[in-house]
């Protein structure tokens, strides 16, 4: 499971996809573990 920070609907389109590209490196080790 991946989690990120909270709250989502406070941020600005610029700061969700900082997090998104954050969690996606998480989510591809994940993956081809």
């Amino acid at each position: 499971m991946i989690f990120v920070p909270h709250p989502i609907q406070d941020r600005t389109d610029e700061e969700i996809m900082a997090l998104a590209d954050q969690a996606i490196e998480k989510i591809v080790q994940r993956l081809t573990k």
